[in-house]
Order: structure tokens, then sequence, then C-alpha cells
């Protein structure tokens, strides 16, 4: 199943003024026109931590796609706060939306997931992507993200914030700092 962003979040897990408090806290001085660095990066920390534990943090849309039909389909993402329609190309590759009553949801589990049953209608022929999944993701807004996701998140900042480029000679650069993952971990999706 191939995830894409229909709508991305609408804020960060960090405001500018954590973000800085966090950094500032660590030694790390900032100017004042650092700021569009400094939320560059924390959206690239968010981005990270959320493709670490496949989760998104802030509320997005999401779209989902499968090229068959299948007896469940698995998300590969969470928290699903609802599956919005179950569209498909019908023969004529026309978009139609799956009748609700076609399918059951299941967006309690850790990998949420739609089960199918019925007679489901014929696809487009041998084209791509013909079952698309709407559904919005997420823990609702910055002050809803458990609080050791955001810890995660400033870790990995202040890591982006000292070491801007890939390779650093004489150190030793993780992908992801260490004690983020240790935080992270217990949020991981596995698919």
């Amino acid at each position: 199943m191939t995830l894409t962003v229909a709508t991305g979040p609408a804020s960060e897990p960090l405001t500018d003024d954590e973000a800085i408090y966090h950094l500032k806290s660590q030694g790390i001085t900032l100017d004042s026109d650092e700021t569009a660095e400094l939320q560059s990066l924390v959206k690239a920390a968010r981005t990270m931590a959320e493709n670490y534990t496949r989760r998104k943090f802030i509320t997005q849309t999401m779209v989902a796609y499968t090229d068959d039909w299948n007896s469940h389909l698995t998300l590969g993402v969470g928290p699903v706060n609802a599956i919005a329609s179950v569209k498909y190309l019908d023969e004529a590759g026309v978009e139609q939306t799956l009748a609700t009553t076609e399918y059951k949801t299941d967006i309690i589990s850790a990998n949420p997931r739609i089960y199918l049953h019925g007679t489901l209608p014929d696809l487009q022929g041998n084209a791509y992507n013909r079952v698309r999944v709407y559904f919005t993701a997420g823990y609702g807004i910055a002050s809803t993200v458990p609080e050791d996701i955001k810890s995660a998140i400033k870790l990995i900042l202040g890591h982006l914030w000292e070491n801007r480029q890939d390779v650093i000679v004489g150190s030793q650069v993780n992908k992801i700092p260490k004690a983020s993952e240790y935080l992270l971990f217990p949020y991981v999706i596995w698919v």
C-alpha cells in the first residue's frame, strides 16, 4: 500500500518558543534571522519521527493506494481518526465510492485496517492504484501529542541544528539520536 499526505498538518508539535527554549537549554544561541531555518528543522525533525514510528502527530488527511481488492487493507499508519471513504476505479476508469455497507473498519488497532466483504465491484483493467482509502490520521493538535514524542522531536531538532551537514569528519553520527529512538520505540507501528 502506498501512502500520500493529501493535506498536511496545520501546525507543528513544537512551537517556535518551545524549539528555541530547548536549543537555548543546550547552550545554543540563535540569531533573529534564523527563524526560517529553525522552522524548517522542526518540520524535518517531526517528519523523521513520523517516518520512524509510522504515525502522524498532528491531524493530517491521508490517501492510501493499492492496486487490487484484498480481504483486508492494512493502512500502515496511525493513529487513524476516521475513514472518510473507500474509492475505486470502475471498469470504465471512473472513480466510484464503495458503499460503507461493503466494509468494516478497525481504527483502534495499532495497525488500522479495513475489512472488505460482500461482492466487490470489478476494477479497471491493468491500471495501478485502483483502490484508494481516504482517511484522517494524527493525535489532533500539538497539545494532544504525547510528551515523550515531543521530547524526541526536541532531541532530533538539537541534533539537526548542531549537525547541518550529511557527513561530519571525526565524529560518529547516527541516523536518529539514540535517545530519540528510545523515546519513539513504543510508538512504532510494525507492518
